[in-house]
């Protein structure tokens, strides 16, 4: 298996958060898409009751091929509040064949976690493809606790897309499909003889 890392790289169909530090809308996506988190130098964060969701468009995929495994969507957040610990809360998101698809509610901490959410197989039905993944869109829903001084944050959201490299089939000294040969995995062997 093989993860490759995809990363925001343009406004997506929503962006609804309404505060935000760096960017603004639509382009909350540059609040979020950095490799390390930088907590809040930039960041999209809301201090309304309900909901408010953003969505992202993510790079196409460059070096993944084969099946996909799973997706997984990544967002690094956190609430701040003084005294409150009900309902600042997260919902991770993502947008497939024109359909947004939210997580269950997650109730934030006061420190920086990554939440997560995989999908193994599309939310919209079947097997992920690699044109669903580059049409893919991810993001976050945010609301705050139920005091007035309540925030919720969030600094850097991503994508791991799990796969496994097309391999030979074939049949080796009597052996169908076999995993290793002369002790070298199948899915390392490019070309046998000179026959890809």
């Amino acid at each position: 298996m093989a993860v490759e890392t995809l990363r925001p790289n343009a406004a997506g169909d929503e962006c609804l958060i309404s505060l935000q530090t760096g960017a603004a809308c639509p382009d909350h996506y540059l609040n979020v898409d950095e490799v390390a988190p930088d907590g809040h130098t930039t960041e999209v964060y809301t201090n309304a009751v309900a909901y408010e969701r953003d969505l992202y468009n993510i790079q196409d995929h460059s070096v993944g091929s084969g099946t996909i495994n799973s997706v997984t969507v990544y967002a690094y957040c956190m609430r701040a509040d003084i005294i409150d610990t009900v309902q600042a809360s997260l919902k991770i998101a993502c947008k497939t064949g024109g359909v947004a698809y939210e997580d269950v509610e997650r109730t934030l901490t006061a420190g920086w976690v990554y939440y997560s959410k995989v999908w193994a197989a599309n939310p919209g039905g079947g097997a992920w493809t690699w044109a669903q993944i580059d049409a893919l869109q991810v993001g976050v829903a945010m609301r705050r606790g139920t005091d007035v001084t309540s925030r919720s944050y969030c600094t850097q959201v991503y994508v791991e897309v799990d796969y496994t490299l097309p391999g030979w089939t074939g049949k080796v000294s009597g052996v169908t499909n076999p995993a290793k040969v002369m002790g070298v995995d199948v899915a390392n062997i490019a070309k046998v003889h000179g026959v890809a």
